[in-house]
């Protein structure tokens, strides 16, 4: 199976991995600087997706769950009217992300004006932000409307490039700024 993934797909895996090793770090620092147990476990949880992402990558699962509907649609007969269930799938996932940014959001009106302030604060609320873009992302790939695959592949550089390396690369950033700000005020304490 790793025998047929492409190169792109193999640089895609080596950045997720990356992605994962950062976010991996910032659980550390936030465990070993005494931080609240949330901050590490979002930082686990991220670093976690990442890794499933490396593995849908290198396994090819978005094709293979794409492939799967569209076999099951061609056996029911329903592949031509595909278009039906697609635009309220998008619709859904739409709303799904709008509802799951407003608990994001919510999650920051309610802490403590010191702690919203925190740039540590920031960087993994800006994180899970950029983390759960890539999760729209990945699911607009696998539902595969056509208008909206027309916007992510077309041109020689491709939407979904800038997206998934955008998110990616805005997710490690954000580890690694948030592992120097905890890592900075702990050792300024002491």
């Amino acid at each position: 199976m790793l025998q047929d993934v492409s190169l792109l797909n193999w640089l895609g895996a080596g950045l997720y991995l990356f992605v994962a090793m950062m976010c991996g770090a910032a659980w550390r620092v936030s465990v070993r600087q005494g931080m609240s147990v949330p901050h590490g476990r979002a930082w686990f949880l991220i670093a976690l997706f990442f890794c499933l992402l490396i593995a849908s990558r290198l396994l090819g699962l978005e094709d293979m769950l794409r492939d799967v509907m569209r076999d099951l649609l061609r056996s029911q007969g329903a592949y031509e009217g595909r278009t039906y269930w697609q635009l309220p799938a998008v619709i859904a996932l739409f709303a799904i992300a709008v509802c799951a940014l407003g608990l994001i959001a919510r999650q920051g009106l309610h802490a403590t004006p010191a702690a919203v302030s925190s740039g540590a604060n920031r960087m993994l609320m800006t994180a899970q932000l950029a983390a759960f873009a890539m999760l729209l992302l990945v699911g607009l790939r696998t539902i595969s409307l056509h208008s909206v695959d027309a916007m992510l592949y077309s041109g020689p550089i491709r939407l979904n490039w800038i997206l998934d390396i955008g998110a990616s690369l805005l997710v490690a950033g954000c580890a690694v700024r948030f592992a120097v700000i905890v890592a900075g005020k702990q050792s300024g304490r002491r």
